[in-house]
């Protein structure tokens, strides 16, 4: 004797079983807040490069009112420029917040990027007048 089966289709359910659509759930809101947060932290790169890059040419032109070629005093430049980067910092953590940039996200490594910054922008600009003067 041969039982006949019933051929089931993909949209029959068999019976007694419950039906679990799966769907993703976004947060209400989330696509507005994610271009507004990436805008946001591209503008605060930029202010964080172009901050530093002005302290860091007002310090070199210090450096070159203050020194020159620094041949007279062969060891000024050194401290000059150490004195300049510590004032540089101190003026920084005034000048962000005013900027809208949040200060307190800011780790070690965020804080030797932009002393770095004001580093070679001032020597950068210190070593142009050099030769403009030369």
């Amino acid at each position: 004797m041969m039982v006949k089966r019933k051929k089931t289709t993909k949209t029959e359910e068999p019976r007694g079983s419950a039906v679990v659509e799966e769907r993703e759930v976004k947060p209400a809101g989330d696509t507005a807040t994610q271009p507004v947060e990436t805008d946001r932290e591209y503008a605060e790169g930029i202010k964080k490069t172009v901050i530093p890059g002005v302290i860091g040419i007002i310090a070199g032109i210090i450096l070159f009112a203050a020194i020159n070629d620094g041949t007279a005093h062969s060891d000024a430049w050194f401290s000059i420029l150490f004195i300049l980067l510590a004032l540089a910092y101190y003026a920084q953590r005034l000048i962000y917040p005013s900027v809208g940039v949040n200060v307190r996200k800011f780790g070690k490594k965020d804080w030797l990027y932009v002393e770095f910054m004001v580093l070679d922008f001032s020597l950068v600009s210190w070593t142009i007048l050099l030769n403009i003067s030369s």
